[in-house]
This record gives C-alpha cells, sequence and structure tokens, in this order.
C-alpha cells in the first residue's frame, strides 16, 4: 500500500524516536524510503552554514542507518530552501506512496512538523500525508520487534460523513485492516449546527439510516479481516466529537479525507480534517480526494 514513502525529519531531540517509529510502515508494505532534511533559506545564508550542514549531514546518515536496520532500502537528500510544493512535486514525480512528518500538538496557528517545509506540506499534498506523533502515553499492546512501543496503527479511528472523500479515506482503513490493524472504530457525527432545527423524531431517523450505513461498513472491513469494529454515532461539533472520541478511546490512528482545497481555504471554511490533523493527540492519517 505505502511501498515507497517520504520522510521529512530534523534534527529535533525527538527525530531519534520519530525514526524509530517508522518501523511500524514495514507492517504496511513500505520497502523504499527518501529521508529528505529541509533547509531553510535562513539556515542556508547563515555564516556558520558550512558547520551547520555537517552537522546534518551526520544526523542524516545516523537516521539513514537506523531506516537501514528496520529494513528500509534507504536514500538521503538535503534540499536548500525547499518549499512545499517541491516536495510534493517529489511526491508525485517519482511516485512515492506516502509524506510522513513528525508532529507535535502545538495550536492550530504553531503547529511544529519538525520545521515549516513540513508543516506546509499538509496544506497542498496530492498524496497521503501521516502526521506522526509520539505514543508513550497510549495502552494499546507493544510492538513485539520493539518492546514497550505500540503500533501506531493499533487502534484505528475513522470518522466518515459518508462522502467521496471518506470514501476514499476507507479505502486505506480496508488496506490497512487486511495489513494487520487490531482495531477499528467507526465513527458518525451528527452536526448539531445542520440538525438542531430539526425536530427530535429527524435526529432519530438520522440515526438509524447512518447505523444501517455503518453497519455496512463493518461488514466490509471484517471481510478482509477478522478483527473488532465498533461504531459510534454522537451528536455535537464533527472536529470538537471527533478529538474527544480519539482521546477517550485512545485511538493510535485517526484516518480522515480531506479535499485538498489548499490550507487558508480549509482554514476560513472550518475544515474538519484541518482541526483533527492539528489538535488530536494522536497519529493522523490525510488521505486527498485526488489521491
Amino acid at each position: 500500500m505505502f511501498k515507497r514513502i517520504i520522510v521529512i525529519t530534523g534534527l529535533s531531540a525527538d527525530s531519534d524516536a520519530f525514526t524509530s517509529s517508522l518501523r511500524n510502515l514495514r507492517t504496511l508494505g513500505s520497502g523504499e524510503c527518501l529521508l529528505l532534511r529541509c533547509l531553510t533559506g535562513q539556515e542556508t545564508t547563515d555564516i556558520s552554514f558550512s558547520y551547520f550542514t555537517s552537522v546534518v549531514e551526520k544526523n542524516l546518515q545516523k537516521q539513514k542507518e537506523q531506516l537501514e536496520e528496520l529494513g528500509f532500502k534507504t536514500e538521503s537528500r538535503i534540499l536548500l530552501g525547499a518549499t512545499a510544493n517541491e516536495i510534493n512535486e517529489i511526491a508525485l514525480g517519482e511516485d512515492y506512496s506516502l509524506i510522513v512528518a513528525g508532529a507535535k500538538k502545538q495550536s492550530l496557528t504553531i503547529e511544529v512538523l519538525f520545521g515549516s517545509t513540513a508543516h506546509s506540506v499538509i496544506r497542498s499534498a496530492k498524496k497521503p500525508v501521516l502526521l506522526l506523533r509520539p505514543s508513550a502515553n497510549s495502552k494499546e499492546p507493544a510492538d513485539p520487534e520493539n518492546a514497550g512501543e505500540p503500533y501506531f496503527n493499533s487502534h484505528v479511528l475513522f470518522p466518515t460523513d459518508f462522502s467521496d472523500n471518506a470514501a476514499k479515506a476507507l479505502d486505506y482503513v480496508l488496506e490497512m485492516a487486511a495489513a494487520g490493524v487490531r482495531k477499528v472504530t467507526l465513527l458518525h457525527i451528527q452536526d448539531k449546527a445542520r440538525i438542531s432545527p430539526q425536530p427530535d423524531g429527524r435526529l432519530r431517523e438520522f440515526n438509524s439510516i447512518d447505523s444501517d450505513r455503518l453497519f455496512d461498513i463493518k461488514k466490509r472491513i471484517q471481510e478482509k479481516a477478522a478483527i473488532p469494529v465498533d461504531i459510534l454515532i454522537k451528536y455535537g461539533s464533527p472536529s470538537a466529537e471527533i478529538l474527544k472520541s480519539a482521546k477517550e478511546l485512545n485511538a493510535t490512528l485517526v484516518i480522515m479525507g480531506t479535499r485538498g482545497r489548499g490550507f487558508v481555504k480549509e482554514l476560513l471554511m472550518g475544515s474538519v480534517s484541518n482541526h483533527v490533523a492539528h489538535l488530536a493527540d494522536s497519529s493522523v492519517l490525510l488521505i486527498p480526494l485526488k489521491s
């Protein structure tokens, strides 16, 4: 499914743990990795650029060796003053199937993804993007090959509004279920802002219809793998309820579709996937509609 991946890395103290956690992608078929370190314009014009570059190269070589130990065929590159468009062009032009970046949960406007370049990738990505977050507090079963470290894809939360975006993301849920996901929770939110003018009887009708839809999805997943699949229907603000559910369920990965309209448009239009990507405690896999 994700045979060839791009990994955006940095010099952060978290980068070693981030690199180690990529072992979980091997279960999803990942075998080739392009390790990218993007230097900003300021970094490339700094008076100590030569020294800084040597530090970057040593760090990149260390991470490359770590990935090769995990079984990845790895190439590393340093991009000078690279933009998100260049990274997306590499993903498209060289046929990479996934872009991975380490992420720390902060505010919606100051999310840190090992640098502003990586942050901007999610704004216009044409390939799936995995925002990988530390899972040290997870209660999910540990990866037997890396004692004490949970699989980031142990428990997948799949929020769906039954749109074309969600249908595209479901394709990936189905493939991941077949590849070894241990549990899936299906979640649908009855949007309070849209439904509140309706009488209570209409909400019960919507719940009944959507429950049947979710059971159909559950059946499709369990045809792929004999794993537990839970169903939840909630009422409220979609982004708030998804974030709350992910935390309460201790989900390790949220998979969502995105329209790919660009960061500014999605922010102004209140994109649910944009809010979840920035604010979730868990890792988040974003699937562009046209990926």
